[in-house]
């Protein structure tokens, strides 16, 4: 091959990699652009949804059905100090995209990590949830949806900042999760309570029939009372010195009634 050959061949290959360097930069900040927007849109939706600001950090969407969403923050409502009533450090999900075009939400499994709930009341004794939130609570949802698994990893519920009330380290199982009526839903939950006091609750639930069928134990061994002094002191029980098994079990509805047997 003849020097001027060789040498246009060589401007050929640098003007092309340039190019196609240019334009994984422009795709780049283009992917990313339209990313901001869509997470924006998302976070919109959910602060009209639940009436509370949320704010989310990043979304991953994957062909096969994965959906990665980071750093989740749904901020207190009006009325109330600055802070989160939930903050999450990534929600996973795998969706399966078929069952969308029936309008059905269908998941394999959803897997929260490091979620907090943190529930304030103020002097008027109403907890730092919006109304929106508690009237979709009440209501009947109208989605049709499925979730073959949910798991909560390492989750903390606290109430007013009381450590007697605390609850940290919860993981929990629960499966077939359905709009559906006559749909037993196995529940499986262990956490800490009060100072490291472990607690193990199992069961299982008929969440959308009428009446709600249900039938939970808990259990706790070797229950440490040091977290309670400030209630023990006027009976002078010295809790340091005092622990407890606790079983418990409750089986019924809500309109024949819960039977309740345990022994402490």
């Amino acid at each position: 091959m003849k020097t001027g050959a060789v040498k246009a061949l060589k401007i050929s290959l640098a003007v092309f990699a340039a190019v196609v360097l240019l334009a994984a930069a422009a795709s780049y900040v283009y992917y990313r652009d339209i990313k901001k927007t869509f997470i924006q849109q998302v976070s919109g939706r959910l602060s009209s949804f639940t009436g509370h600001q949320v704010a989310i950090g990043d979304i991953s969407i994957g062909l096969s059905g994965s959906i990665s969403i980071d750093d989740i923050r749904m901020k207190n409502p009006e009325g109330f100090p600055e802070g989160d009533l939930v903050s999450v450090q990534r929600v996973y999900l795998h969706i399966k995209y078929r069952e969308l075009l029936h309008g059905r939400f269908h998941f394999d499994e959803v897997a929260v990590h490091s979620p907090r709930l943190s529930l304030t009341k103020n002097s008027e004794g109403k907890f730092n949830i919006s109304d929106r939130i508690m009237r979709l609570f009440s209501g009947k949802p109208g989605t049709d949806y499925q979730v073959n698994e949910v798991r909560i990893i390492k989750g903390r519920i606290d109430l007013n900042n009381d450590g007697m009330l605390r609850q940290e380290n919860i993981s929990a199982v629960l499966q077939n999760l359905s709009s559906n009526p006559e749909t037993k839903t196995i529940i499986q939950i262990k956490t800490e309570f009060s100072g490291g006091n472990p607690v193990t609750i199992n069961g299982w639930a008929y969440l959308k029939d009428k009446p709600r069928r249900f039938n939970i134990a808990v259990s706790a061994e070797d229950f440490q009372l040091s977290a309670f002094r400030s209630m023990a002191e006027k009976y002078r029980i010295d809790t340091e010195k005092a622990e407890m098994d606790i079983g418990l079990q409750a089986e019924g509805d809500d309109a024949k009634g819960v039977r309740v047997s345990g022994k402490i």
